[in-house]
């Protein structure tokens, strides 16, 4: 029904962006209110001004932190990227683990006997035993899946 409401999804898309507007609308209204005061009753905003530092070596060395900051993470991702293309994928990735309905076939003794068990209403509460009857199935596919390949 969603994706027939072509309206809304275009909506769902922009509204995206209404976090990022709203933060900073109110940023804008925190700092704008607060004028001219740097400290509420203590410091104006021109004695926050350093007469040492001047305007373009501030501006400088923001765009060097985040030029230097991009760097560093362009570095740090290709440096992952690299190894894992290097590596390549695991042998298990590429062999084949077993063909589908041959888990039932493969269970020993003591595996029928635990699903058989669970199985039993010795449990009270069904949400548990809808969990352990997941959790023993899993497992048993997860282990004849890693033997069998």
């Amino acid at each position: 029904m969603l994706h027939e409401r072509r309206w809304l999804l275009w909506i769902l898309v922009f509204s995206v962006l209404g976090r990022k507007i709203a933060n900073q609308l109110g940023w804008f209204a925190a700092e704008v209110g607060r004028q001219p005061w740097i400290v509420y009753h203590l410091m104006r905003t021109p004695a926050g001004l350093s007469a040492v530092v001047q305007a373009n070596v501030v501006l400088t060395s923001l765009i060097l932190f985040n030029v230097h900051l991009f760097l560093c993470c362009s570095r740090c991702s290709s440096t992952c990227f690299n190894d894992k293309i290097q590596h390549g994928p695991d042998d298990a990735d590429l062999t084949p683990s077993g063909k589908p309905g041959t888990a039932d076939k493969t269970m020993t003794n003591d595996e029928i006997r635990m699903t058989k068990r669970i199985s039993n209403d010795q449990y009270p509460n069904n949400i548990m035993l809808g969990l352990k009857r997941f959790w023993h199935l899993s497992f048993r596919h997860y282990l004849v899946i890693r033997i069998s390949s």
